[in-house]
């Protein structure tokens, strides 16, 4: 039976709400990196029993495209997981030095090209540390891939009218979109080859954790400014 016989409407203007697209994707990703694993041991007992070195090698090749199509599709999953954060408290000082060694280990070749400002005392946040490091992470992702060249990523750290405020300077270009919606709808994109997922999942994040992304253009000066607050830890 067809859509348009189902629910009266075509499938241009058929609107799927987002968690049911989420519980698809991870579905679909989840059952053909199945597919890829069976694909990657099977490759690995065929390793064993060949003895051409030739044909080794390429069966060598072959396992690594698999096994990197199986990260894709991990990456990809992980836009689509639950925005649910499972809060601890956390110093907020500590926080950002265990983000950074996150960062050196992620961004080995260009994390020491980020020059860190840093004014905490002993406050406090609640986060989910995984959800929130992977939201920072992607920005910094972004930050790396979409800067001038050669440029270094100014980084602020501090707090705010009640609030913690991690703040990145980006000299770039004028970028080719208004910065101020990034990320506020899915699967939108100026990149070609991007899927549109990535600043969507950290606004989500971020948004979760009772925070804000704010993402503005100084045309004067030539900077990308980002901006992540997050409400500090009521004292008790």
């Amino acid at each position: 039976m067809t859509v348009e016989a189902t629910a009266g409407v075509s499938p241009e203007t058929l609107q799927i709400p987002f968690p049911r697209i989420a519980a698809f994707v991870r579905q679909v990703t989840h059952d053909v990196r199945n597919n890829l694993n069976s694909l990657d041991l099977q490759a690995a007992y065929a390793t064993e029993l060949i003895t051409d070195p030739e044909a080794a090698a390429e069966v060598k090749r072959l396992r690594a495209i698999i096994q990197t199509s199986a990260r894709q599709l991990q990456a990809l999953s992980a836009n689509f997981q639950s925005s649910t954060p499972h809060l601890i408290a956390y110093q907020a000082s500590i926080l950002i030095e265990d983000l950074r060694e996150r960062l050196a280990k992620t961004f080995a070749e260009t994390a020491g090209e980020v020059t860190w400002t840093v004014d905490l005392g002993r406050e406090q946040v609640e986060v989910d540390v995984e959800m929130f490091f992977g939201a920072l992470t992607e920005l910094f992702r972004n930050a790396f891939q979409f800067r001038g060249n050669g440029a270094k990523i100014d980084v602020h750290v501090g707090t705010e009218e009640g609030q913690f405020v991690i703040e990145l300077r980006e000299p770039k270009p004028a970028p080719a979109t208004p910065p101020e919606h990034w990320g506020e709808e899915p699967f939108v994109s100026s990149r070609r080859s991007g899927y549109g997922l990535g600043l969507f999942r950290v606004r989500r994040s971020v948004s979760a954790h009772g925070g804000n992304l704010t993402f503005s253009y100084d045309s004067a000066r030539g900077v990308l400014e980002i901006r992540v607050t997050l409400p500090l830890a009521t004292s008790t």
